[in-house]
Formats: C-alpha cells, structure tokens, sequence
C-alpha cells in the first residue's frame, strides 16, 4: 500500500490510465490532467478538498473512480464528458443537489452517488441518460418522489434508492423497466401500494422494500417474478393475507414479511419454496397452525414466526429442517408437546418458545443438543 499527500498525476509523458486505488495518498487533487487521460481509478484513499473544476475539461475521460474517498463540495462538472460512461463517485462527502446537467451524459452506464451528503429532489432529467444501467443514489437525504420519467430508462439493471427521505408512491411505470434485476427502496417513507405491474418485471432478483409506509395487499402477481430471490417487505403496512401464489417463487432464498398486518393463515404451498433459507414472518396477525409441509424447507436457517396468534401444536416436521439455526415462535398459543423430532436439529443455536401454552416435558433427548434454549431462560 502506497502512501502519499498527492496523487501523482503530472507524471511526463502524462499516462493515459492512471489506476492508484486501494493506497493510503491524502490531500487533494492537482488541478492539470493529461490532455489524453481515459481512466483515473483513485478509490479508496483518503483524498480530500474539491475535485477541481478543469476536470470537466478533460474530454477524453471514460471512466472516473473516485468512490470511498473524503471529497468534499459540490458533485464535480463532469455531465458533459463526451465519452464518460462511468461516473464513480460515491462514498464520499459531496453535497448540494444533481444538476439538472445531468441530461447530457448520454453515454453514462454506471453512476455511483451513494454514500454522500446529497439532498434536494431526484431530477426528472435523469431519464435522458438512456445509456445508463446502474444508478446508485442510496444513503443521502434525497426527498420528493421518484420522478416517473425515471421509468423511460428501460436499459437500468440496478437501481439503489434506499436509505434517503423519498415520498409517494411506487410508479406504475416501473413495470416498463423490464431489464431490472435490482431494486432497493427500502428505508424511506413511499406509501401507496405496490403495484401489481411489477410482475412485468421478469428478470428482478431482488426487491427491498422494508422500512417504509406501504399499504394495501400483497399483489398475487408477484408469485409470476420467479426470477426473486430475496423480497423483502417488511416493516409496512400491508394487511390481507400471504398469497399462495407467493409459493410459485422457486428461486426465492430470503422472504421477509415481518412487522406488518398479515392476517389469514400460513398457505401450506410455501413448503414448495424448497430454495428458502430465511423466512421472517413475525409481529403479524397470522392464524390457525402451522403447516406441517414447511419441514420441505431443507435449507432454511432462520424461521422466525413469533408473535402472531398461531395455534395448534409444532409439527414434527420441522425436525426435517436439519440446517435450522434459528426457531423463534413465542408469543403465539401454541399447545402440545415439544415433538422429540426437534432434537435432528443439529445445527440449532436459538430456540424460543416462551409465551405459548406448550405442556408435557422437555424431552430428554434435549440434554444432548448443543442449542441455547433462550425459551428457559430468566427474562425477568
């Protein structure tokens, strides 16, 4: 690891690549670059002050990477770079707002803005970058809603947008963005419901709406999004109960459905969703047992049903589930006995079943388990 208080940039004859991430180089940047630079790949520094103003100058810039240092200021005037397809920049302390100049970077495919102290509202302008596929602009303090013109960018793969202040509603447009494979809203204050058009999104792995005001249903349309393999929706407001259709998500690993107003029962079809390995359905108003086919789940590690009002006995099958670390389901008025099966679960580290009406004994087989049975532990 290099360090240094300047990045050596006026080297002679001046490169036309310049790759000096991952060092220790402090201060700030020179102010001349190489009439003929394409890269400069700075990450990961501790590079302070502004990014100087004649770095829009350099017209033959392609890629400037400048995330993970301590740049301070207003993002630099880069928008007009005929050949900038990508623009690095988060993880850094740039304020202000996006210039609407924004627009012209037509040819822009990555832009990375996460990670600063921008605010304002997203501008519409963004539509007019029809080249870009990653758009980056979670962990700022972005308010307003997500402009609908965004939706025209029917290339993106990657849309980052969580952890700002964002408002509104989800778009129903974004069921034209048909190439998203990541989108992340969670952790801002979208109300409204999801729209059902978002099963148009076909090729989407991951959807992150937790943390927000979203109301409504869960649309049985997004069963027809096989391509998921993690959809998180908690910590809303939706009621009504968990579509069956949910179960047709084969791919899905991770389904958080937590701090919500489920209500209803646990559809016996999600012991179909045999790729599942963390299923959060806890703090809800769900009902009625739990169904014996969720011991199809063999890679499921955590199964977190607590605080609902589940009834009902816990069914042996859940001694199937032999790669469980977590079983939480307190909180409910489950009856019966423990079933002796539970001992196959080797891999158990957390077992609570406190707050429930489970009688008869502690099987003896329990002695053997190397499990924290947090359910016999002294909460007061």
């Amino acid at each position: 690891m290099v360090s240094s208080t300047t990045p050596p940039l006026l080297i002679n004859p001046p490169p036309e690549r310049l790759y000096l991430t991952n060092n220790s180089f402090t201060g700030s940047l020179p102010s001349q670059f190489g009439p003929a630079l394409s890269v400069l790949g700075l990450r990961k520094n501790f590079l302070t002050g502004f990014v100087p103003r004649q770095i829009a100058n350099v017209t033959t810039l392609t890629r400037l990477i400048l995330h993970d240092n301590l740049f301070v200021g207003s993002l630099p005037p880069i928008w007009s770079l005929p050949l900038l397809t990508n623009a690095s920049l988060g993880d850094n302390r740039f304020s202000g707002t996006v210039p609407m100049e924004i627009s012209n970077a037509a040819v822009l495919v990555h832009l990375g803005l996460g990670d600063n102290s921008l605010s304002g509202t997203i501008p519409g302008e963004v539509a007019n970058m029809t080249s870009l596929r990653h758009l980056e602009l979670h962990n700022n303090t972005f308010t307003g809603s997500i402009p609908p013109e965004m939706m025209n960018l029917t290339n993106l793969m990657l849309i980052k947008l969580q952890n700002n202040r964002l408002s509104g509603t989800i778009p129903r447009e974004i069921a034209d963005m048909t190439s998203l494979e990541h989108l992340t809203l969670q952790n801002n204050t979208l109300m409204g419901s999801i729209p059902p058009e978002i099963a148009n999104l076909k090729n989407l792995m991951l959807l992150e709406l937790q943390d927000n005001q979203v109301s409504g249903t869960i649309p049985a349309e997004t069963g027809n999004i096989t391509s998921l393999e993690h959809l998180m929706l908690g910590n809303n407001s939706l009621k009504g109960s968990i579509p069956p259709e949910i179960a047709n998500l084969m791919n899905l690993r991770v389904l958080e459905l937590q701090d919500n107003q489920l209500s209803g029962t646990i559809p016996e079809e999600i012991g179909n969703m045999t790729s599942l390995e963390h299923l959060a359905l806890q703090n809800n108003s769900l009902k009625g047992s739990i169904p014996p086919e969720i011991g199809n789940l063999m890679k499921l590690r955590m199964l977190e049903l607590q605080d609902n009002r589940l009834s009902g006995t816990i069914p042996k099958e859940i001694g199937n589930m032999t790669s469980l670390e977590h079983l939480t389901l307190q909180n409910n008025t489950l009856t019966g006995s423990i079933p002796p099966e539970i001992v196959n679960l080797t891999n158990l580290t957390v077992l609570e079943l406190q707050d429930n009406q489970v009688s008869g004994t502690i099987p003896e087989e329990i002695a053997n388990m190397t499990s924290r049975w947090s359910g016999t532990r002294d909460r007061s």
